[in-house]
């Protein structure tokens, strides 16, 4: 063998048309197949009808060593831009809705290693105009125009020459009247200039309107824009930054001010406030204030457009600010309830017509909408704010309730059991005191004495492992340092606590974590929120003799979380119990097995609050449990 002597593959395949679909009609590709892809006069182009204007075209690069890999590329001239790269999965290329006119589609292909043929196969293609679109029927249109020119005129000289033919017979009838029949001839000639000059004023006028026509196109075009900018932001500043930048570019304002109503109702407070791109101080206006034209405003709840007088100060001046000629104002309205007042000024007089006045109410509309979505935010903040602290002392009520109800179990039993022996040792001074004490009474003195002890001892320590399992519920690591936790070797150790009790239980473990997995947590409080969880297990999905396999698993899901999974397949839980797993005091298994429902609390408060992560149940009743955690990776 003589690997040196195998060439790279360089092979150029040439490019067929393979399937050519004008709208739903096939056309024969073979055709197109023939000529050389350089001889691109020589086709016939693809004709495309008005009521079908689609065309699909499929071709294929002729290398067959690894079709898969081939590359395409292609590219409409009088269409495209650029080529238009594809693979092999997706070889067509289609084109919807093409103006009339003459297009050229070229094709290329690229071998496995991405060599591109030099060969372009071209199609040519023409898409015919619509009746509406073609060359006759604007004629028709210029020649009905020149038509109607052509009779106004005909219709104006007749009438002119009419009248001086009038004016010929008068003359030669009357040719004592001369003068009076000149001075007639001369007021019609007056009447002819005059109609030319007011046909002239007539098309200076439709030049204009056309010229403020596609200004108003194209004004309404970009308030629509900025109409989309200003409401998709959710902060006051955002869309007050918006506004005046937008404002400074379609009008002359050099002075912006937007003043928002103030909690109590009774004023205006300037919320944004800027002129000559700086910032103007706060300012605030009494609704009341009969002078200002910012109340003014807000009471009629009307836009007012003013001009002020150069020579006179305006009362409503705000001192520090330059003197401005010309002003508009716009409350700033959402379903009838004023949000506030947005003026502009100019130095400049009459500054502001029609087109500013239509531009500067749409952009208020825009800004009222902006700021009642973000006062609608705030509001729903607030809310949650509300909702969350109502939850919070609703789970510590609950949580007081419990703790207090299982304390008292064992602290009347405490007390009943010292009320028997403090009874006993009654009896017993009573019988020391009347000399009636004997060898039976002090035995049956000290025997129930004992057993009162016996049962106040249990009751104490019942109430003391209550208590401990209530400190618990505290998550009091959050101040002790965090390090950095091998999940490999934490979780093996950990479960080597576990592995003789499953064993004896006639149950399987298994470890799946990759070397290398650390997360950033306190030892401590990752070690006993996962051994709550593992007592869960072994006393509920592996009880009444069931057998099953512990799984404990772990891996990365981004660079900066980690997750840890652990997934038996034993008794499950019901689907009315998980909505309440994670609840204080919850359980199945009460009573007299000893079991008082803190376990996943507890898991639940060191995962959310110790370990700043989160933690979900699934689970199928019968068929097994997920507990999944969530936390941030060393």
């Amino acid at each position: 063998m003589r690997p040196d002597l195998v060439k790279a593959w360089a092979y150029s395949p040439p490019v067929l048309i393979t399937s050519v679909q004008v709208g739903s009609q096939k056309i024969a590709a073979g055709r197109y197949n023939t000529a050389l892809p350089t001889e691109k006069n020589t086709l016939a182009p693809v004709l495309i009808q008005p009521d079908g204007n689609s065309i699909a075209v499929e071709f294929a690069a002729l290398d067959y060593s690894a079709p898969n890999r081939n590359q395409y590329a292609y590219k409409l001239l009088g269409y495209d831009k650029d080529w238009i790269s594809t693979d092999a999965t997706r070889r067509v290329a289609s084109y919807t809705n093409l103006a009339p006119g003459q297009y050229l589609l070229q094709m290329r292909g690229a071998n496995r290693n991405g060599l591109w043929t030099e060969e372009i196969r071209n199609l040519p293609i023409k898409v015919l105009p619509a009746w509406h679109q073609s060359w006759w029927f604007m004629l028709v249109q210029l020649s009905a125009a020149a038509v109607l020119i052509f009779g106004v005129v005909q219709v104006r000289t007749k009438f002119l020459r009419q009248r001086q033919q009038e004016l010929a017979d008068m003359v030669a009838q009357r040719t004592s009247e001369l003068r009076q029949n000149q001075q007639q001839l001369l007021s019609a000639n007056q009447e002819l200039q005059g109609a030319n000059l007011a046909l002239n004023h007539a098309n200076d006028a439709l030049n204009g309107a056309n010229h403020d026509l596609a200004m108003s196109v194209e004004t309404l075009r970009q308030l629509g824009d900025i109409g989309r900018d200003i409401t998709a932001n959710l902060d006051d500043q955002i869309v007050f930054q918006s506004l005046s930048q937008y404002v400074g570019g379609l009008l002359d304002a050099p002075f912006l001010a937007i003043y928002r109503v103030n909690r109590v109702g009774n004023a205006l407070e300037m919320a944004f406030g800027r002129e000559h791109g700086e910032m103007l101080p706060n300012y605030s206006i009494l609704l009341s204030n009969q002078v200002s034209n910012i109340a003014r405003v807000a009471r009629e709840r009307k836009d007012l457009l003013l001009n002020f007088d150069p020579e006179v100060l305006a009362p409503t001046h705000i001192p520090g600010t330059s003197v401005m000629l010309s002003a508009m104002y716009a409350p700033l309205i959402v379903d009838s309830k004023l949000l506030g007042v947005m003026s502009i000024q100019s130095a400049r007089v009459n500054a502001y017509g029609e087109r500013e006045s239509l531009i500067f109410r749409t952009l208020s509309s825009y800004g009222a909408i902006a700021m009642a979505n973000a006062q609608a935010l705030a509001a729903l903040h607030q809310a949650q704010a509300q909702l969350v602290q109502q939850e919070k002392l609703a789970s510590l009520g609950g949580l007081v309730a419990g703790i207090a109800h299982e304390i008292n179990t064992p602290l009347g039993t405490t007390l009943m059991a010292i009320s028997g022996v403090a009874e006993q040792w009654q009896q017993l001074q009573a019988a020391i005191d009347s000399g009636t004490v004997n060898k039976t009474l002090i035995e049956r003195s000290t025997i129930e004495g004992a057993e009162f002890t016996a049962v106040a001892m249990r009751a104490a320590t019942r109430a003391a492992d209550l208590i401990t399992s209530f400190k618990s519920i505290a998550v009091h690591s959050q101040h002790e340092p965090s390090s950095r936790i091998e999940l490999a070797l934490f979780l093996s150790e950990l479960l080597s606590l576990l592995q003789n009790t499953l064993t004896q239980m006639g149950c399987q473990l298994q470890l799946q974590v990759p070397n290398g997995l650390a997360v950033q947590a306190v030892p401590e409080t990752l070690s006993e929120t996962l051994m709550r969880i593992f007592a869960n297990v072994i006393d509920h999905a592996f009880c009444e003799q069931r057998r099953g396999t512990l799984t404990v698993s772990a891996r990365a899901l981004a660079n900066t979380v980690v997750e840890i999974a652990i997934k038996d397949d034993g008794h499950g839980i019901a689907a009315q119990d998980l909505p309440k797993v994670f609840d204080p005091f919850f359980t199945t298994k009460g009573g007299n097995l000893g079991h008082i429902g803190l376990g996943l609390h507890i898991a639940y408060n060191h995962v959310t609050q110790g370990l700043h992560g989160s933690i979900r149940i699934s689970s199928t009743e019968g068929v097994g449990t997920t507990v999944t955690i969530r936390i941030p990776a060393a």
